[in-house]
């Protein structure tokens, strides 16, 4: 299931969010269609992600996990808009390991991204592969994405991507699974 791409108007504070319209419709396919139907919207979890030359971070209501990008990962078609792709990865990947489900509102400061996980088209490669990763996993578990554009400013896992935490927020426990194609590039911190 393709992820909903949405805009937020108006300013962002952590744990409320204020109105939000559609900027980019999913692409749905029958069975996602049938999915998306029967998941609740009314429950949705707020995540976060973001990433920068040297780390990715996704936060999950008021947990956050932190990875490094390896040395070499970043080559003309692999730059900072595939890592903010491959935070969604990371997300859904986390999502499906704790068995998450109903609709995650995932915010996010990188409009390439929420471009390519809402089903639209982008010229590299690398970004497209990991929203198709993506997708896979989401067709495959309980839970929809709702993609929500943020600015930079009020993008929670930015500082985490920056080596900082913010009170409230405690790291994720237990082991996490770094999708296989992923590994070379990034490390769970």
């Amino acid at each position: 299931m393709k992820t909903k791409a949405t805009k937020a108007v108006g300013s962002k504070v952590a744990g409320s969010v204020k109105t939000a319209k559609t900027t980019a419709a999913p692409k749905m396919t029958k069975s996602s269609k049938e999915k998306s139907s029967t998941i609740k919207h009314m429950n949705a979890v707020p995540c976060w992600v973001d990433a920068s030359t040297t780390h990715i971070a996704v936060l999950i209501g008021n947990q956050y996990k932190v990875f490094a990008l390896n040395n070499g990962w970043e080559s003309k078609s692999r730059d900072i808009n595939w890592a903010e792709t491959a935070a969604f990865e990371l997300l859904a990947q986390i999502l499906a390991q704790q068995g998450r489900t109903g609709v995650v509102q995932v915010n996010s400061d990188s409009a390439t991204a929420l471009r390519a996980m809402s089903g639209g088209r982008v010229r590299v490669p690398e970004i497209m592969e990991s929203a198709r990763r993506t997708d896979d996993i989401l067709e495959t578990s309980m839970f929809a994405i709702k993609g929500v554009k943020v600015c930079r400013t009020t993008n929670l896992a930015d500082k985490f991507t920056r080596g900082k935490t913010m009170d409230g927020y405690e790291q994720m426990k237990g082991d996490i699974v770094v999708p296989e194609a992923l590994v070379p590039y990034v490390t769970v911190v």
